[in-house]
Parts: structure tokens; sequence; C-alpha cells
């Protein structure tokens, strides 16, 4: 029995194994990924990949078992940011493609002035800083973060101010 990584490289798996052959007591000989070995009956913190069992009886007899350990991809957000068009104005956008690791998807934005969201495409944005928690169906926790600009304020550089004087015929 194996329970499959619950998120990109996190070390969750696990197999159990109940042998039901043989002549008890057995001994068991794990190798897998990155060198692991073992000689326990059921593993877990276990990363993705290919393990392999030599299970062996008391009267020498052996079998040999693959198991793999398999893990969601790790997500994957393309994202289009529309700047402010004007300073200080409130028409700048964050839209998000999301795929990979396990949908469904659980959005949480956090950005200036107390901006909260729990919407996946976020608009009416000023310029700042957006900070957004992705959690998965797998419970994992994925963190971004974005910046919406705006243009510069107007500046008059130079005032020219001219006085025309008009006389009063009297």
């Amino acid at each position: 029995d194996e329970t499959y990584a619950s998120c990109f490289e996190v070390y969750d798996g696990s197999i159990s194994t109940f042998p039901t052959w043989g002549v008890p007591p057995y001994d068991f000989d794990w190798t897998g990924p990155n060198g692991f070995v073992s000689t326990d009956q059921n593993l877990s913190n276990l990363l993705a990949g290919l393990y392999t069992l030599i299970l062996a009886d008391d009267n020498g007899c052996d079998q040999t078992f693959d198991i793999t350990i398999t893990e969601p991809t790790d997500i994957s957000v393309a994202e289009t940011l529309t700047d402010v068009s004007c300073f200080d104005g409130s028409d700048g956008e964050i839209t998000l493609l999301v795929s990979g690791a396990s949908p469904d998807y659980d959005f949480s934005w956090s950005g200036p002035s107390g901006f909260t969201s729990s919407l996946q495409d976020i608009s009416g944005l000023e310029a700042g800083d957006y900070d957004l928690q992705i959690t998965d169906a797998n419970d994992c926790v994925f963190n971004f973060s974005y910046t919406i600009d705006e243009p510069d304020a107007i500046v008059l550089l130079r005032l020219q101010i001219k006085f025309y004087v008009q006389e009063n015929s009297l």
C-alpha cells in the first residue's frame, strides 16, 4: 500500500507492506532515490521516486517489488499585469493562468490600503505590491508577489505668466 507525496518536492509519501506468502519472519531490504536504504517493513517521509524492495522469508526465498511514489507537478502561474494608467489611479489588473499542482485552487490576495480578495483575477487596483497565496486541493501552499506600477505625477516645470495692462481712456 503506497501513499503518494502530497505536494511537489515534499517528503511525505509512504509505503506499507503486508506480506502474505512464505514463512515469517521476513527481511526487508529497501533501496530508493538519492541513496535511500532501509530494512524497515513500512516506510514514511518518502520523496517521489522508485523504491525497490527485496522481501525474503525465513526459508531464504525472496521476491523483488518495485513501487513508485509519485508527486504532483510544481504549480505554474502565468500572469498578465496591467499597470495603473494615471498617477494615483486605481485601474490596475492582475490576471492569472494557473496549472499544475493539484487543482482546485484557493486564492488569497493582499495589497495596499488593506486590499484583500479571494478571486483568481483582480482588478481596480492602485499602484503597489500585491501578495498572493495559492492553496491547492492537497493543501500545498505557493506564494507569489506582484507589483503594479503607475506613471509619475504630471509636474509643471515652467509657468510663464504674462500680464497685459490696458489703459483706460476717460
